[in-house]
């Protein structure tokens, strides 16, 4: 135990002795170093006793930087896990949500090194920013339809399988981002918008199935997924940001909906085996959007698009294909 939190203890004991837990993490989070907060919770811990007993909501920094915690019930009537709670507890090996829990705020177990079980209820409504970002032991989840931040679950290096239930409303930004064993993954009905890097530098990810209520793919959405070999994009996308398939060396089918409007520069940049797409578009269509040459030719391999009426072959460049 810390000086300073031996003198926190010492001057509070009255709070501790009448478990008056809410007051006495207000204190402590207004006085003294947020890491405090966490050293306080373990050291509770040891003595016996459990804070979040009497609480609704786990405190801001409940646990964080604390390595002598390698599990963890939460309280049945505890409704929302505070901002960074659980953060930086590298030895948490697991951690059980109880049913009734609704809202778990930013950071709440990032970097969590060796958290491989945790189980996130339906009662769930919100997921916040970076949640879960660093867990690279996480191997399987399933989220909760429900509302969520960005970079829920980036940098989970060894999260293979992953279950997106209906609720779902978007993919955010960088939401899988660096999980290097994602190998597919099934969007759910009902997600509007896949955003900026949501699937970046997946590169075991082989397959993905897009519903057709997604109208919006972000820019560099499915960069780098060097394992990628076919995209179906459906009707209802209107808009394809630049560099969505950035360097997604191993594509080799791609068909757009009919419904697009807007498209990026360079979409294919460095999809070296790509060397056709089918667009369910006419040929004037793509040639007076200038899709030909702007967005789909433009830093590819591509050499023909077949389109619904016809075929547009395409010259790439040689400099631009080289990078």
């Amino acid at each position: 135990m810390t000086d300073k939190l031996k003198k926190f203890i010492e001057e509070n004991i009255e709070l501790i002795d009448t478990e008056d837990w809410i007051t006495l993490y207000e204190l402590v989070r207004k006085d003294y170093p947020r890491h405090l907060t966490g050293e306080l919770t373990a050291t509770l811990i040891s003595a016996g006793l459990k804070p979040d007993i009497k609480m609704t909501e786990l405190p801001p920094h409940y646990l964080a930087y604390t390595e002598s915690i390698t599990d963890y019930i939460i309280s049945n009537q505890i409704k929302s896990i505070g901002y960074s709670a659980f953060y930086y507890c590298t030895n948490l090996a697991s951690v059980n949500i109880p049913s009734g829990v609704k809202t778990i705020d930013d950071y709440a177990f990032a970097d969590c090194a060796n958290l491989s079980k945790i189980t996130l209820p339906n009662t769930i409504t919100y997921i916040g920013s970076e949640a879960f970002s660093g867990c690279r032991s996480l191997t399987t989840i399933t989220v909760p339809g429900c509302t969520i931040g960005n970079s829920v679950f980036f940098n989970c290096q060894h999260l293979k399988t992953v279950i997106l239930n209906k609720g779902l409303t978007r993919i955010g930004d960088c939401m899988f981002g660096n999980c290097f064993a994602l190998s597919n993954i099934i969007i759910p009905t009902g997600v509007d918008s896949i955003r900026d890097s949501a699937f970046v530098s997946c590169c075991n990810l082989t397959q993905v199935v897009i519903p057709d209520t997604v109208t919006y793919i972000g820019e560099n959405a499915f960069g780098d997924c060097s394992k990628l070999q076919e995209i179906i994009i459906p009707d209802s996308v209107t808009q394809i940001r630049r560099n969505a398939f950035l360097t997604c060396s191993n594509l080799t089918r791609v068909v757009i909906g009919s419904g697009i409007k807007d498209l990026g520069g360079t979409i294919f940049l460095g999809c070296t085996n790509l060397k056709e797409i089918k667009f369910n578009k006419t040929v004037y269509e793509v040639k007076s959007e200038g899709w030909h040459t702007r967005s789909i030719g433009e830093g590819s391999a591509i050499e023909k698009i077949i389109c619904s009426d016809g075929e547009i072959l395409l010259t790439p460049d040689p400099i631009k294909i080289g990078f």
